[in-house]
């Protein structure tokens, strides 16, 4: 069982296609089809079941992805711990985000590498659902994610970095702005594009309980979620701190009369020292806003 068996294997599981999985790795399918034959014969049982409908695990295939992830985690920290001793490096801080999260970091990873420019940072962006793989995994120093996801995370620290009402976005043509308030605050008529993370998302929760009729549509990115709103395919809910990142030609306003509120977290790991600990903290409080002190918060 290779790094890179499993990672063909994990590509397939994720699309459910051995094509894309061949565009996704970079290879022919042939070879796609070849790693996973031998991952099947050597651990003794079928991972896919193939037929007309497409590509679906199995119920041991399923197991597999679930360990998957895990192997090739642990190989990179064990390879990156092997290079440090070499080199006598203090290890990368791990940090992993959500689909939003990402963008609370700007301000605080300049303030960072401006301060401390020799430590590493490995830095990743997750749907909820693997951030909290990765969590149990114990690979993260720092997770920054929304309230329904940090609630999971029993063993780490929960430092609240902000509450914000969500704002509705769409293409400055779309035909929400020309209807009336009332209409505005309902999404009369509108598609709505959300991110595909049903567990953990209070987004959906909302929608479902404000816009019983709506339409809704799914992707997986917010990157690809801000394209669709580009080409006018939608309307989206966000939080506020999106706005910054928003393509030429699509606008956020605060029209909702019920608002969609949540807050957002810090989490740091019991095992992360506590120099880093106080270091991390300081660095998001003073770039998030000197009134928040970042005291430790119960879920």
């Amino acid at each position: 069982m290779t790094p890179f068996q499993l990672a063909c294997f994990i590509s397939v599981e994720s699309h459910l296609s051995f094509t894309k999985a061949a565009e996704d790795c970079h290879v022919a399918q042939a070879t796609i089809s070849r790693q996973i034959t031998m991952l099947e014969e050597e651990l003794g049982c079928k991972l896919f079941d193939r037929d007309s409908h497409g590509v679906q695990p199995t119920s041991a295939g399923a197991t597999l992805a679930h360990y998957a992830p895990v192997f090739l985690e642990y190989q990179r920290n064990i390879s990156e711990q092997v290079r440090n001793a070499v080199t006598h490096s203090a290890r990368n801080l791990r940090i992993g985000v959500g689909p939003y999260e990402h963008l609370l970091l700007r301000q605080p990873l300049c303030k960072l590498h401006q301060e401390h420019p020799s430590i590493g940072i490995d830095l990743s962006s997750y749907t909820y659902h693997v951030l909290l793989t990765r969590y149990r995994n114990k690979v993260l120093d720092l997770a920054l994610c929304n309230d329904l996801c940090a609630a999971s995370m029993t063993e780490y620290t929960a430092h609240e970095l902000c509450q914000v009402n969500w704002h509705v976005a769409a293409s400055v043509n779309s035909p929400l702005w020309s209807l009336s308030h009332e209409q505005q605050q309902s999404l009369a008529g509108q598609t709505l594009i959300t991110l595909v993370n049903d567990q953990y998302d209070g987004v959906r929760r909302y929608c479902y309980d404000r816009f019983i009729s709506m339409r809704m549509v799914e992707t997986n990115f917010l990157s690809t979620m801000l394209e669709q709103l580009q080409a006018g395919m939608g309307v989206a809910i966000l939080p506020p701190f999106v706005a910054g990142m928003l393509p030429p030609g699509v606008v956020m306003r605060d029209i909702l009369d019920v608002p969609h509120t949540q807050k957002f977290y810090a989490m740091l790991s019991p095992s992360l020292s506590p120099e880093y600990t106080s270091l991390l903290l300081r660095i998001l409080s003073d770039a998030l806003g000197p009134e928040r002190s970042l005291e430790p918060s119960t879920l």
